[in-house]
C-alpha cells in the first residue's frame, strides 16, 4: 500500500512510510528468527541455561539496525524536502492507500496484543519481541495518521511535507529507545524482579539450618527464567 502511495503522490511522508514498512518486513524476519532460535532444545553442555536470550539479542538488533537506519534516512529526506519542496500529486489516492495500510497495522496490533497476553499468562513476564512488535505497530498507526494529515494539509503550504517527515523520523527515534531499552538491560544482566527475589529469600529462610540470607544476586536468563545466587 505504501509503495503505491509513494509512486502515486511522490510525497516525502509517503516515502518514509514506505521505508518504515520495508523495515517492518525486516523486523518480522528478525522476530521470527530470534523466536525460532530461542525455542531450540536445550544443549546442557554448550548452553546449560538454554538459548532464551536470543529474544533480547534479536530485539536489540531489530531496533538498532532496522529501525535506526530508517529513522536516520527519514530525517535526511525530511530536511531535503524542506530545502527543496516536492510537488505532491494525487493526494486523495495516497490518503486512501495509507488508510488501508493503517487498518492492517491495527489488525496486527490487536493480534500481537492478544499473543502478549497469552505469553504473560504462561510465563509471568512479557516477551520483549512481542512488546517491540506492539510498540512498533502503535507507532506505525500514529505515523500513518500524521502522514494522512500531512497529505490533506499539504495544499496549505509546501513545507508541511518536510515538517511532517521530520516529525515521523523523530517519532520513530523515540520508539527505538523504548523498544531497545529492555533488551539492552537484559543483555547486561538485569536483576530479577523484586517480588521474585523476595519469594526465593523466603524459601531459603524456610530451609532448616539456614539462619540468615546475607547476599542475593540475580540475573534474567530469558522471559520468566532467572539465575539467582543466594
Amino acid at each position: 500500500m505504501k509503495v503505491f502511495a509513494y509512486t502515486l503522490t511522490f510525497a516525502t511522508v509517503t516515502l518514509i512510510e514506505m521505508l518504515r514498512s520495508i523495515g517492518d518486513l525486516l523486523n518480522g524476519a528478525l522476530v521470527y528468527t530470534g523466536t525460532r532460535l530461542a525455542t531450540q532444545p536445550y544443549d546442557s553442555l554448550r548452553y546449560p541455561f538454554g538459548r532464551g536470550r536470543y529474544v533480547y539479542l534479536f530485539g536489540y538488533t531489530t531496533s538498532i539496525l532496522a529501525l535506526g537506519s530508517i529513522a536516520a534516512l527519514g530525517f535526511i529526506e525530511g530536511v531535503q524536502s524542506l530545502i527543496h519542496p516536492v510537488t505532491i500529486v494525487n493526494r486523495l489516492g495516497g490518503i486512501a492507500l495509507l488508510t488501508i495500510a493503517m487498518f492492517f497495522d491495527g489488525l496486527t496490533l490487536v493480534l500481537a496484543y492478544r499473543d502478549q497476553r497469552k505469553f504473560v499468562d504462561g510465563h509471568g513476564d512479557r516477551n520483549p519481541l512481542l512488546r517491540a512488535l506492539i510498540a512498533e505497530n502503535s507507532i506505525d498507526i500514529a505515523s500513518e495518521g500524521i502522514a494522512i494529515a500531512a497529505l490533506g494539509l499539504s495544499t496549505l503550504s509546501s513545507y508541511i511535507d518536510g515538517v511532517a517527515s521530520i516529525a515521523l523520523s523523530a517519532l520513530l527515534a523515540v520508539s527505538i529507545y523504548h523498544i531497545s531499552r529492555d533488551s539492552v538491560e537484559a543483555l547486561l544482566g538485569r536483576a530479577a524482579p523484586p517480588h521474585v527475589v523476595a519469594r526465593l529469600v523466603k524459601l531459603a529462610l524456610s530451609i532448616p539450618g539456614v539462619v540468615d540470607v546475607n547476599d542475593v544476586k540475580s540475573m534474567i536468563i530469558e522471559p520468566g527464567r532467572y539465575l539467582v545466587i543466594i
